[in-house]
């Protein structure tokens, strides 16, 4: 890849989609499922996979929106910087939201700086798709 990050070969991928991206990202979900990879989700793009038939094992609370089931959801920024997410596919919606990695939780870390180790990739959606049809490792 061009930033040399290496895709991992198992693990569970967090999807985080704008709505004009979702169609793109179906594919990239469905080919991490076909491959083995448990797959984590916001609310919206968790219930688009799963309308479409693809099963989201965990779905996590979007950073810096409220959600309806507050305190049930898993926090994206404590599942990377816990290590229990392995590969990112985000695409922000807007000027705003491009600063998605930037938000603070809660313990006050982002979603970048939450992979101090460099151990979770982020992906777009159609690199994530091309990339999971390669060989892994």
């Amino acid at each position: 890849m061009a930033a040399g990050n290496r895709l991992p070969d198992s693990g569970e991928v967090f999807f985080s989609l704008a709505d004009r991206d979702k169609p793109g990202g179906l594919e990239a979900a469905v080919e991490f499922a076909r491959l083995g990879f448990g797959l984590a989700a916001t609310e919206g793009t968790a219930r688009f996979l799963e309308d479409r038939g693809v099963v989201v094992t965990k779905i996590v609370a979007k950073l810096g929106v409220p959600s309806s089931r507050d305190g049930e959801l898993a926090d994206a920024v404590e599942l990377i910087g816990s290590g229990s997410i392995t590969l990112v596919v985000n695409t922000p919606r807007g000027r705003g939201a491009r600063a998605d990695g930037a938000l603070h939780s809660p313990r006050g870390l982002g979603a970048r700086r939450a992979d101090r180790d460099g151990r979770c990739a982020p992906q777009s959606p159609r690199r994530a798709a091309s990339q999971s049809r390669a060989t892994p490792g």
